[in-house]
């Protein structure tokens, strides 16, 4: 079977056709659905989200055996997203671990190999709608696949975790955070987000905005869906999720400024802080957070301690 093509605001809807309550699908998916009100007709209207036609959610060309791993990739309990900007637009994975098996979605608008990870901006400028391939992943293949992905040089240096110093950071208003991972989980630009911030002092914008390569990575856990996922098969495991708690996300941002390496922390306490890290900060976060997420999925309290 090939790799299933979808653009990412039709991922939601999708995934209900195939059987999954509304409330079940992971919050970063809500936030990009197209037809996010349409998306839950079926089940807000009391019937089974299971027996939603697949309708205009669903594209066209869209193998309906492969339904099962969309719907796997939208039911995952922890979605990693990382996007690397290098000046022609963000190239964005998203990556599920779900407990039934680890998803890749990554950005293929010119319905090429899944590996080119063409660009939005590309898709805009061809006028075509951007589009994914999801595909499966041994877990064990991920840290090597999303370090191929980091730019050159510090951004992609052998992991080197910087400790937080407060003598040392400059710090973001809650409200400016928040704005911060709203951009990071539709797949903006942080720089662009920042450009619109209110109140801004005139140093943290331009931390935000230098020039240079730009990682952005966040983990967004959903302990709605933890558990409750659909089964490879596509049959639900219940018919609603059974605990209503918020999703959890942490973010980070780097930004390669001349010789210096900036980090932002978009999540945490305190909110919103920046500093100079050393070389290897962003695999010595992403790899830890990782196996955070993969722990969360599968339940074990290392990973649930996130959510405190």
């Amino acid at each position: 079977m090939s790799a299933p093509r979808i653009r990412p605001g039709r991922i939601r809807r999708a995934a209900i056709a195939a059987g999954a309550h509304p409330s079940a699908v992971h919050p970063v998916y809500r936030v990009l659905a197209e037809d996010s009100a349409a998306a839950g007709d079926a089940a807000d209207a009391g019937g089974r989200a299971g027996d939603a036609a697949p309708g205009p959610g669903l594209d066209a060309d869209l193998d309906h055996d492969a339904a099962p791993l969309v719907l796997r990739h939208a039911t995952t309990p922890a979605l990693l997203t990382l996007a690397v900007d290098e000046g022609a637009g963000p190239r964005t994975l998203r990556v599920g671990l779900h407990p039934d098996g680890a998803t890749v979605e990554a950005a293929d608008s010119q319905g090429t190999d899944p590996g080119a990870q063409a660009t939005d901006a590309e898709a805009q400028a061809s006028g075509t709608p951007s589009t994914s391939a999801i595909t499966e992943v041994h877990l064990a293949d991920l840290p090597a696949r999303l370090a191929d992905a980091l730019p050159a040089g510090p951004l992609s240096a052998p992991p080197l975790l910087t400790q937080e110093s407060a003598a040392r950071s400059m710090r973001l208003a809650p409200e400016q955070a928040r704005a911060i991972i709203d951009a990071i989980r539709e797949g903006r630009s942080p720089a662009e987000a920042a450009r619109e911030l209110e109140g801004i002092e005139p140093a943290l914008l331009s931390a935000l905005t230098a020039a240079g390569p730009r990682v952005s990575l966040s983990l967004t856990l959903h302990p709605d869906a933890r558990g409750d996922a659909a089964r490879p098969d596509g049959v639900p495991r219940s018919d609603r999720p059974r605990e209503d708690a918020p999703p959890v996300t942490f973010a980070r941002v780097w930004t390669q400024h001349g010789d210096a390496l900036l980090r932002t922390d978009a999540s945490g306490a305190p909110p919103g802080s920046i500093q100079e890290v050393a070389p290897g900060d962003v695999l010595g976060t992403l790899l830890p957070l990782l196996e955070q997420g993969v722990r969360f999925s599968t339940g074990d309290s290392a990973g649930e301690a996130m959510t405190r």
